[in-house]
């Protein structure tokens, strides 16, 4: 059908606060996807931030899109044309994170 774009590969993974203080790729290496969701994982305990290398969680300094949760859904965020290398994520409280699904 004319206007649909059949994606080549799905991308689906998730990355999780290791250390307070720490941010974290979406991917260790260049991974670049058409389009790609990525949901707060619900359960949370505070608030995920996704943005760029410069992202921040802590108190007073917050920057990116925060993603909040609760015990049965996440909010989402959706990006076009993104190299997952270049998605940061940084969050107050260890084994809080994301998962993502989209397609190259």
């Amino acid at each position: 059908m004319a206007g649909w774009v059949v994606p080549k590969k799905l991308l689906t993974g998730s990355q999780r606060i290791q250390e307070v203080g720490r941010r974290l790729p979406l991917s260790e290496s260049k991974l670049v996807a058409v389009q790609v969701d990525i949901h707060a994982i619900p359960g949370n305990t505070s608030v995920i931030y996704v943005g760029s290398i410069a992202v921040r969680a802590t108190a007073g300094t917050e920057s990116g899109w925060p993603l909040k949760s609760d015990s049965n859904r996440g909010d989402v965020l959706t990006l076009e044309d993104v190299d997952l290398a270049e998605v940061w994520i940084d969050g107050r409280t260890v084994n809080d994170g994301v998962t993502f699904a989209g397609w190259q």
